[in-house]
């Protein structure tokens, strides 16, 4: 009887160690969409900083101002 129940705990062992293993994929998917949004979000930041910043040059020349 105890050997029924030892070889059945090991199954029930065995069969969540399987189930979590199948899973892990699914909630660590590669690439990270987190660090991906963040450098996204970054070069995106960076764009408009350089784009803003040259639009600002050219109307400030054409205004003639000093800065």
């Amino acid at each position: 009887m105890a050997r029924a129940q030892i070889s059945q705990a090991k199954k029930a062992r065995n069969n969540r160690k399987q189930r979590t293993n199948k899973k892990s994929p699914k909630r660590n998917p590669w690439p990270p969409w987190k660090f991906v949004k963040l450098i996204l979000v970054i070069f995106g930041l960076l764009y408009l900083g350089i784009a803003i910043h040259i639009l600002y040059s050219k109307a400030a020349r054409a205004t003639g101002s000093p800065h």
